[in-house]
């Protein structure tokens, strides 16, 4: 039997991008553009990708995210998630600059994480 912390989708979920129920062809793309931005940024690469970003969209649950993952793994890339910074109220960020905790905004967060 399955571990309890595991979830439904670890334990049922798609395991290659073949078992993925999303059209072969975008999955095609998506593995193409993956592995342009992977060639270009090894070792003796010259200059980074020209085209950096990648936006898919569709409504939750069409298999944006899993169809990304599953491809990196397959490609040997990993993944990096962006997590977007608990919401704070103006109190609340008072008293964290008491504790020397310094305020970063939303926005300036995520121009780090592009950068990384």
């Amino acid at each position: 039997m399955a571990s309890s912390s595991s979830s439904w989708l670890d334990r049922h979920g798609p395991k290659t991008s073949k078992d993925l129920c999303v059209a072969p062809k975008k999955v095609a793309q998506v593995r193409e553009w993956l592995a342009s931005q992977l060639d270009g940024a090894g070792e003796g690469a010259t200059a980074p990708p020209a085209n950096r970003v990648l936006f898919l969209t569709g409504p939750a649950g069409a298999g944006k995210s899993v169809t990304v993952e599953l491809v990196c793994r397959e490609l040997g890339a990993r993944v990096q998630r962006w997590q977007a910074p608990t919401p704070t109220l103006w109190h609340e960020r008072a008293y964290q600059s008491d504790l020397g905790v310094e305020y970063v905004s939303k926005l300036k967060a995520f121009e780090e994480f592009l950068r990384r």
